[in-house]
């Protein structure tokens, strides 16, 4: 067991396993593997430091990675416990041609859904990671008003700083203004377009069909059978007669 993979699997007990921090100071914990903890010169006082520290540094070497690549973007919403969260992920192709999708930020809400505190949210995430708004082709959403209006305001925003730097290239000289033409071609293939999820909208169609008065009372009608063989006693004889096992 080397120091390096001694903290692998610390970090690897807390991000994937969901332990808790403080099993790592319990006497149990501590009487497993604190010896070989001292041993390795590695701290279990200190694991929060440690997590943070490979974060960051994780962080670094995907802001590295996404550095000049055409990006697309997928944002999304969801309630749990009571908590509003917003989800960024980013998709890319690698040196090798590989697709690379990584998760960007899940960030709390903060109950706020309107598309201007999307907008920012989007902005903060994109900013934190150096990632230019001419670097992002598409965003893939839901169908979702908010999450709509807040794409069209990102794609505002990227027009307006491209016809700004375009106003300060024209009319200088020839070169130049050649310069500005190429910038101006080149510019049109780095706004971002938005893409509708082909997953949420295949559910809202099914989920009209669904509404459909025959799909109603066929659904109706397999939930009262759902119903009826619920109780144990039913839930045994149908098993015994279809030899299913328990």
């Amino acid at each position: 067991m080397t120091k390096e993979k001694f903290k692998h699997h610390l970090i690897q007990l807390v991000v994937e396993n969901g332990v808790p921090l403080k099993l790592f100071s319990s006497p149990g914990f501590i009487g497993l593997h604190g010896e070989m903890a001292e041993k390795l010169g590695v701290s279990l006082s200190s694991i929060r430091n440690l997590i943070l520290c490979e974060a960051e540094e994780q962080k670094n070497k995907l802001k590295e990675e996404l550095r000049d690549k055409f990006l697309f973007l997928k944002m999304d919403g969801c309630t749990r416990h009571r908590i509003n969260y917003f989800a960024l992920n980013v998709q890319f192709v690698d040196s090798k041609n590989e697709v690379r999708i990584f998760t960007l930020a899940v960030r709390d809400t903060e109950n706020q859904h309107s598309s201007d505190f999307i907008q920012r949210l989007v902005e903060d995430v994109l900013k934190d990671f150096e990632i230019s708004k001419q670097q992002v082709l598409a965003v893939v959403t839901d169908n979702a008003s908010n999450m709509t209006l807040a794409v069209q305001k990102l794609s505002e925003d990227s027009i307006t700083v491209i016809a700004e730097i375009e106003d300060k290239l024209e009319g200088i000289s020839i070169l130049e203004e050649e310069t500005s033409l190429a910038f101006r071609y080149d510019s049109e293939f780095k706004t971002m377009t938005h893409m509708r999820c082909a997953a949420h909208t295949l559910q809202l169609a099914i989920r009209d069909g669904l509404k459909v008065r025959h799909a109603a009372s066929l659904i109706s009608k397999i939930r009262q059978a759902v119903v009826a063989a619920r109780p144990p006693k039913i839930d045994a004889i149908l098993r015994r007669k279809t030899k299913v096992p328990f």
